[in-house]
């Protein structure tokens, strides 16, 4: 009983085939677009991997800046430190100076890390626009 229901719903269905040649214009049109879509990706990647390698390269060398700095850095912090327990007297801020430099050098390798990315981005200029047929 169901094939038959089956059977009377297809049996109506005559759907309109193009012809070969129509199908083959609209497949060879759609395979141009995927391919310029493509090439498109291929070209965004590279950017990106440019980038992030000259973003890696900004923030190894900034790293090494700030640890050439580092006694120069910490000598420092512990005068921030001192000056602030004196106002305010807070004991954990006395034992955890230290880490004060180490912050300071991350958080300035971040920041020269993303800026060098997005710098790097946009100075790339695209090779080609990306204009669909």
């Amino acid at each position: 009983m169901e094939d038959n229901r089956l059977r009377d719903i297809f049996k109506d269905y005559n759907p309109d085939l193009s012809s070969d040649f129509t199908f083959v214009q609209t497949l060879e049109r759609n395979l141009d677009k995927f391919e310029i879509v493509r090439r498109h990706n291929v070209e965004i990647h590279r950017r990106a991997r440019i980038a992030v390698f000259v973003a890696a390269v900004a923030g190894f060398v900034t790293g090494v800046i700030f640890m050439l700095f580092m006694p120069n850095l910490t000598a420092f912090s512990a005068r921030l430190v001192d000056g602030m327990a004196r106002m305010y007297e807070p004991i954990s801020l006395m034992q955890s100076f230290s880490i004060l430099p180490w912050l300071m050098t991350a958080f300035a390798s971040v920041f020269v890390a993303m800026g060098a990315y997005e710098v790097s981005i946009a100075l790339q200029r695209p090779r080609h626009k990306l204009i669909l047929p």
